[in-house]
């Protein structure tokens, strides 16, 4: 198995290839390095000589060519692309990025330009809205490697939504989060960790992943980006200084037919 590397020829390009290897342990894959030829190849080569990574270089429309080389490619597992630089007020996702995880039908993580050189994957936070679609797509951090990687989930319930309780409304809570996490955790009940909220997941998802001192964010989506869609996706690494993982739902319901 390999993690396929999307390098550029800015200085995210060695922060996107560092975080690649850490993905890579928790895959127990290796790290193959993906280039789209335009200006600053030799810069590309140069870094990837020195990492000792493998380098493929392709020509086109750089979102279509990383998409396509990532599905073709059986034996990857994932994509590790950068966002653009950071901008007052929050970031936007590149086009390029934007390209790759609304069309590729695998996995791609999103790693921000400020992530720290000494980036590892300790603990995850993966929100749930409850349905099973979203379960199965996060099952794909369920991996050799995320062994001893710590799992947050996180449920953030509107107030209309809120379970009916009786006079012991602390035992039944418990009751319906060990309800929750049996129908809907990926991996069993012991060894997770049950975060609930009140409101909106787009208020709730980076406070909660700095509270519980997360390294990555698992989200599940349609790859429908259309203004008034995916308003979590895009609030979360508009915002957010961690990396991403991006599931497609309806490749991860494909896989589970």
């Amino acid at each position: 198995m390999k993690v396929l590397a999307a390098l550029d020829q800015t200085a995210a390009a060695r922060t996107v290839l560092a975080a690649s290897h850490e993905i890579a342990r928790l895959f127990a894959a290796e790290v193959s390095a993906l280039h789209v030829l335009q200006d600053g190849v030799q810069r590309v080569r140069e870094l990837v000589a020195d990492d000792r990574v493998p380098l493929a270089e392709l020509e086109g429309a750089p979102g279509a060519r990383l998409a396509q080389a990532l599905d073709d490619d059986d034996d990857a597992v994932a994509l590790v692309v950068g966002t653009r630089a950071q901008r007052q007020g929050g970031r936007e996702i590149g086009s390029t990025a934007l390209e790759v995880v609304t069309t590729a039908h695998k996995p791609v993580f999103i790693i921000p330009p400020e992530l720290s050189a000494g980036f590892a994957v300790r603990r995850v936070l993966v929100p749930l809205e409850g349905s099973l679609s979203t379960s199965k797509a996060c099952a794909a951090l369920d991996v050799p490697g995320a062994e001893h990687v710590d799992v947050v989930i996180l449920h953030v319930l509107e107030e209309h939504a809120l379970p009916p309780f009786s006079d012991q409304p602390q035992h039944e809570w418990e009751a319906f989060g060990r309800e929750f996490l049996a129908r809907y955790s990926p991996w069993p009940v012991e060894h997770v960790r049950l975060e609930t909220r009140l409101g909106r997941p787009d208020q709730h998802i980076l406070p909660v992943a700095r509270e519980t001192d997360c390294d990555l964010v698992v989200l599940a989506w349609t790859q429908e980006p259309a203004p008034g869609r995916a308003y979590i996706v895009r609030d979360t690494l508009r915002r957010g200084t961690i990396p991403v993982l991006l599931v497609p739902v309806k490749a991860a319901d494909e896989a589970w037919a």
